[in-house]
Formats: C-alpha cells, structure tokens, sequence
C-alpha cells in the first residue's frame, strides 16, 4: 500500500532534507578515502543524483514515524543514509567543478521537489503549513541550519575533503579523547590501553603512532581545558568501535570523570561547525533550563530523558 501523502507534511521534510543534506556534507568526506572523479558523474548529474534521494526522503513514511516518536532519542538533523561512495562523487564534483556552487544545487533542488509535493495537497493543507511555517523561526528551504554564521562553511568542508585526501584519510583512523585530565604520561598510557583493551582493541593501534596529547593555544597540561589525547588506530573499522563503546566502558573506570568524552578526529572547518554546533545545543539548554540537547558526532540530539541544569535551581 503506497503511503498516505495528507501524513507528509512538505514544509517541514524539506526543512530537515535541508539541514541534513549540509550536515550530511560534513560527514562524507571525512570518511571517505578515494576521490574519483571517473565514475560518469557530470557536473549537471548532481541535482538529479541529489532529487533522487531527497525524494526518497520526502516519501519515506518510517521517517516521519521516527523523528515523532518519543520512544529513542531524536536526531534534530536527520541522516540520508547516502552511500559513502555516493557522497563522495557528490562531494569531488563539487568541490572540482563548483559550477553551480553547492548553495545553488541544494537550494534549487530541495525548493523544486519540495514545491512540486506541496501542490499535490489542498488548498486547506497549504494554508495550514504556510502558517506553521510563518510562526516557526525556520531557515528557508536548502539553507543552512539558521545557527550557522558562515554560509560557506560546507562548501568549505567539501573543499578540503577533495583537497587532502591523505589527510582525511589519516585523520578516519583517529580518536580524539577530550576533558581527559592530566596527570602523568604513565596515567595516559595505562587509562588508555585500559579502555583499549576493554574493546578488545589491543592489537588494532598504530604500533608507529602511539596516543598523545594534541597541544593547542587553548590547552594547557594542567587547567581546566587539558589537552586533547589523539589515539591512532590502523582502521577505520577499529576506531569506529572505540568511540562508540568509550561511554559503557569509562562510566566503570572511577579515576576517569563523566565528562571525558570521545570523537573523530576532524578537520579545522569540521571543528568550526563542531564549536558552532556546541553554542547552539548551550543555547538551546539554557533556554529550556534543562540539559536536553547533547552533540553526537556532528549533529544535535535530544535527550529523552533530559536533566535540570547544574546551575539551575529547582523550586
């Protein structure tokens, strides 16, 4: 049975097509090992490629059901399920040929598709999304999130992905620890191989690359903000896997404390939307009084069981 198109609701798929066709820009090329140009893309193949999905999207009805249930926590910006292979032609040509630029393909495409759903509905459907749409502080259709400055910034992302290759390829099989506080380089290395061998991940470390800590101008041995601790692994696979048991496994390890946290190892315009990101999620729980919006990767997430502030006082 074909899904009930009164369920779909244009304006806001396209909202969340919008945002996460950029987000999802971000993720794909830092993946992505090969650049290849010679797959028969074209340069006005893109929008056809990115319709496609963004349809598929549109008439999805397990997506709607997904980002309405409150049984799991919701992903504000929503994934594409893209393959890699796929976001990474997609990335190439635009970063090679930018003829149009990525603003003008995801705005034109996402706004067309989008346009054309809208009319199947009636009048008295349109009437009542326009005025959703007019009370909600809403990006326009194949815009930016509205909390990002640089409207370039993905396009940037793109860019440098198809630019430094080797780079995003190394940067695939990195962790990246943070809050992790200092005390020796003894404490490190035993804290780390520790959690490595919890994952059953002993044998998977860069043996000519060993953890250390990422000095940066923000980042001190001892103070608040410790240095990042960089963990090489010899796949992507291996360092996947880390990060995602790092959580249940540190939570059992009383010397290291709740905030200790680990990620990808990202490129500098990833981090300017990964800080970007983390503004927007403080923003959104100090509105709310509540710690609610978390970062996972490079998307915000809301927390179903979200906690009162530590800085809030509760009548």
């Amino acid at each position: 049975m074909s899904p009930d198109p009164s369920k779909h609701i244009p304006s806001k798929i396209a909202r969340e097509a919008g945002d996460s066709i950029w987000v999802e820009f971000v993720t794909l090329a830092t993946e992505t090992k090969a650049v290849n140009l010679g797959q028969g893309f074209t340069n006005d193949s893109i929008p056809a490629l990115l319709s496609k999905h963004l349809q598929d999207v549109a008439k999805s009805p397990e997506r709607i059901d997904n980002h309405q249930s409150s049984s799991s926590d919701t992903t504000i910006v929503p994934n594409l399920n893209l393959s890699p292979e796929q976001l990474s032609q997609i990335a190439v040509m635009v970063a090679e040929l930018l003829k149009p630029s990525i603003e003008t393909i995801i705005q034109t495409t996402v706004s067309e598709i989008f346009k054309q759903n809208s009319n199947n509905l009636n009048n008295e459907n349109i009437n009542t999304i326009n005025k959703n749409n007019h009370n909600q502080n809403s990006p326009l259709w194949g815009q930016p999130p509205s909390f990002i400055t640089d409207n370039n910034l993905f396009s940037k992302m793109a860019a440098y992905a198809a630019e430094n290759p080797d780079t995003i390829n190394k940067k695939s099989k990195i962790a990246v620890v943070e809050k992790m506080p200092f005390m020796s380089e003894e404490d490190d290395k035993r804290i780390i191989e520790e959690i490595v061998s919890k994952c059953n991940l002993g044998d998977k470390l860069d043996k000519n690359t060993p953890p250390f800590r990422h000095k940066t101008k923000f980042s001190q041995t001892n103070s608040s903000r410790p240095q990042l601790i960089k963990i090489p692994f010899i796949d992507n696979v291996s360092r996947n896997y880390f990060i995602q048991q790092f959580h249940s496994i540190t939570r059992n390890i009383s010397t290291i404390p709740n905030n200790v946290f680990a990620r990808r190892d990202l490129s500098p315009p990833e981090l300017q939307f990964l800080y970007q990101l983390r503004r927007h999620a403080y923003s959104l729980n100090n509105s709310c009084g509540l710690y609610k919006y978390v970062i996972s990767d490079l998307h915000i997430r809301e927390l179903k069981n979200p906690r009162p502030l530590k800085n809030k006082t509760t009548q």
